[in-house]
């Protein structure tokens, strides 16, 4: 057995462990934790607890195994239900789907490397003591400040040698180890760790030889399985990765994840992996639906007329590529033919940002161009109604330099967006005849071609001596234009 799967993750704390184990009464239970009876109701009704039937088994802590495998499940599942998550990573590495989704899952499932040591196991004694039997009565009591986020990521750098990443990509793996190992917050720094004191190499070597198993085995887990090897990391580290780590690491650390402390024998330490991490997608797309992370599924959010289910998916399919913010031909509100002089920096379209070298809003020098896809889409569409020459010489806004957007509120966010659509039959009043794509799909004609399209398009009214031609609807043209003539 892997020298990891003797490493707990998660545990109970000893007073809610004797309580719940359900061998001592509530008397004996208060006066072992130096409590009165009243305060452990107390706390029970607070937290919740619930005794074991008697006689049966109470599962006090979680391998750290299984709590990385469960925070990755949660990561998991949200990739495969969210589309912005999946291109915010592709846009921000520029891999492949396939091979981002695979160093996102490696690194996830690293996010708490630093509870393989010793001074973190024994923040519960008590486990310690099942897990490690044979080294357990040599251990002292130890400093408990100690803080496995920053420690993961130390260790990472002075061990990297020993954990089989290419010398070549040493330090293009950092970046990606501290973004998840500061899940808890705490920015982590890169000096010398300390080893645990009073306490024997044996043990110490022991932590490391951990260390050093649990990335070969996230390498055969997630890496492999898209033919690549920790030689392949993307210089590009997604800044997204830290957030993205910290709202799996706290899904996956609810109630909606039992604990589980045993291995099967049985299988191999691969098999056991596998299985584990496939049994806890079921939970971790609960846990997300339950968090709000994940919208309802179409099929539950509105009833009525409004469209449902697979009827909502068919309607919408032929227009999902008008908002897709990256797509080859048509990028949501781009013209992707336009020729300009230079590329529009990203950063115009985020106020107060600045556009030169000087970056001083930001953490690193071109963070701004990985902003969350989200974001873009919807300052896009900001930019474009308010101020789409890019020029504070020009009207501000179609609304004037202060335009405000009325919208009527409802009490869930899908309804408040469908009240604020307009219906078929307003759009046809509006529009009687065409198909009225947006003009990133179809674009206005350029003013070149406009002369000869309209000589194209002249007709003559009886009796009149003008020609008026019509600039047709399915060319988003919004005004009749009148054009004079002589008989």
């Amino acid at each position: 057995m892997k020298s990891y799967f003797r490493y707990w993750g998660k545990a109970k704390k000893p007073l809610e462990v004797d309580y719940c184990a359900n061998i001592l009464g509530d008397d004996e239970v208060a006066g072992k934790h130096h409590i009165t009876t009243q305060d452990l109701k107390e706390k029970v009704r607070k937290n919740k607890w619930t005794k074991v039937v008697k006689g049966g088994s109470y599962v006090s802590y979680h391998l750290l195994a299984d709590h990385s495998l469960d925070v990755a499940a949660v990561a998991d599942q949200w990739w495969k239900n969210s589309v912005g998550i999946r291109r915010g990573f592709i846009h921000a590495t520029g891999l492949s789907e396939e091979q981002v989704y695979a160093w996102v899952m490696f690194f996830i499932g690293l996010h708490d490397l630093g509870r393989l040591d010793i001074r973190f196991q024994m923040k519960s004694p008590q486990t310690v003591e099942q897990l490690q039997t044979d080294v357990f009565a040599a251990l002292k009591p130890i400093d408990n400040h100690y803080d496995h986020g920053s420690y993961g990521y130390k260790w990472c750098v002075w061990e990297i040698n020993d954990y089989g990443f290419d010398y070549l990509t040493e330090d293009d793996a950092l970046p990606w180890m501290r973004q998840v190992a500061e899940h808890h917050g705490k920015i982590p720094e890169c000096d010398e760790p300390q080893a645990p004191a009073f306490v024997s190499n044996e043990v110490r070597q022991q932590d490391k030889q951990a260390r050093a198993q649990w990335i070969q085995a996230l390498n055969q887990l997630f890496l492999h399985r898209s033919e690549q090897s920790l030689s392949d990391v993307s210089q590009t580290m997604p800044s997204m990765l830290a957030g993205f780590c910290s709202v799996c690491d706290w899904i996956g650390s609810s109630k909606y994840f039992p604990y589980q402390n045993a291995v099967d024998e049985t299988l191999s330490t691969e098999q056991n992996l596998n299985s584990y991490f496939a049994s806890r997608g079921e939970i971790a797309e609960q846990a997300l639906n339950a968090f709000g992370v994940l919208s309802q599924k179409v099929k539950q959010c509105l009833s009525g007329s409004h469209p449902r289910g697979l009827d909502f998916e068919q309607g919408i399919k032929p227009y999902i590529d008008w908002f897709d913010l990256f797509h080859a031909e048509t990028p949501f509100m781009q013209i992707k033919e336009f020729n300009a002089e230079e590329t529009t920096p990203i950063q115009k379209l985020f106020l107060g940002l600045p556009a030169g070298n000087n970056h001083a809003f930001f953490n690193e020098v071109g963070e701004v161009k990985v902003s969350d896809p989200s974001d873009i889409a919807i300052t896009l569409f900001n930019q474009n109604s308010n101020a789409p020459g890019f020029s504070g010489k020009q009207k501000a806004g179609l609304r004037g330099p202060t335009p405000i957007n009325t919208l009527i509120k409802r009490e869930t966010l899908r309804k408040t967006v469908w009240v604020n659509v307009l219906h078929h039959e307003f759009i046809n009043q509006l529009y009687p005849a065409g198909n009225n794509k947006p003009v990133w799909v179809d674009p206005i004609i350029e003013p070149d071609k406009l002369e000869n399209y309209i000589k194209k398009h002249q007709t003559k009214k009886e009796g009149k001596g003008s020609k008026t031609v019509i600039c047709p609807r399915d060319r988003i043209c919004s005004r009749t234009i009148l054009v004079a003539g002589v008989n």
